[in-house]
């Protein structure tokens, strides 16, 4: 390779180098009957390697090594299993220092919290408001949703082989808020009912079938919204599709969780109510 300044010219030759004089031999063209030589177009010399890259760490020079994950790797598992090699080669090698520069299990780490923050919030909120408005039992029974409704949402997606990554959790923050929305829909419905004088598991079947049909539709409204998201093609598909992905699985989860959990534990729950006079 020889860099002119403006441009860099490769010339290939069939034979090996054993030395600069090798090298100085190497013909470049004939012109006039005259076969011209790279030593008549250059200063050849056996000096250094041009640096092409560097790595350094707070100034001083270092080896550097990046470890990408594949597509269905778990991201923390596997930073957890780098960060247990790197401290086996801090124990063979203690001449060595050893140093992350950038972890993305920091980043999803943050979501978690970020994750378990909002569901806690949100949690204290709906139960203040709920006990203050329907009664302790209706707050207790609503909140049983949004664990039930991820959980059910986390199976369907270690069946469908995601792996935990950055998108997901994001995913999961923005479903968070409304997997429960039906249960505090369910939850109000039954409560009617009891009210009403009905038994538990009457005012359960009733509640249940009355607003079936508009909590169904209220999800797919926005199932239909995000749904789209999953026709973007390319690599950009790909990276939205885990959105739409993950928020219509937990919304299908906090489906099942209205129609079947919540009004199976009010029935049996409020099998002793008394309705107030």
């Amino acid at each position: 390779n020889l860099d002119s300044g403006e441009f860099d010219l490769q010339v290939r030759n069939e034979t090996r180098f054993r030395n600069v004089n090798d090298v100085r031999s190497v013909p470049i063209r004939e012109q006039a009957g005259r076969m011209i030589y790279l030593s008549d177009v250059a200063d050849v010399r056996d000096t250094h390697q041009r640096l092409m890259n560097a790595a350094l760490i707070d100034g001083a020079p270092c080896a550097t090594i990046i470890v990408n994950k594949e597509t269905d790797i778990n991201t923390l598992g596997t930073a957890g299993l780098i960060k247990q090699k790197v401290a086996e080669l801090e124990t063979r090698f203690p001449h060595i220092t050893f140093s992350n520069t950038r972890d993305a299990s920091v980043e999803i780490s943050t979501m978690f919290q970020t994750l378990g923050m909002d569901a806690l919030f949100g949690s204290v909120v709906i139960f203040l408001v709920l006990s203050w408005s329907m009664g302790l039992r209706i707050s207790m029974l609503v909140l049983m949703a949004i664990p039930f409704a991820m959980a059910v949402s986390l199976v369907f997606l270690y069946v469908a082989g995601f792996a935990i990554s950055n998108m997901v959790i994001f995913a999961y923050i923005v479903a968070s808020g409304m997997v429960i929305d039906g249960a505090i829909i369910v939850a109000d419905a039954i409560y009617r009912q009891l009210e009403a004088g009905y038994p538990a598991a009457e005012a359960a079947k009733r509640g249940t079938n009355e607003v079936a049909v508009p909590v169904f539709a209220a999800d797919l409204t926005t199932v239909s919204a995000f749904a789209p998201m999953l026709l973007v093609p390319g690599i950009m598909g790909d990276f939205l599709g885990v959105l739409p992905t993950v928020v219509c699985i937990a919304l299908a989860g906090s489906l099942i969780v209205d129609h079947f959990l919540v009004p199976v534990v009010a029935a049996w729950w409020f099998r002793n109510y008394v309705p107030p006079a």
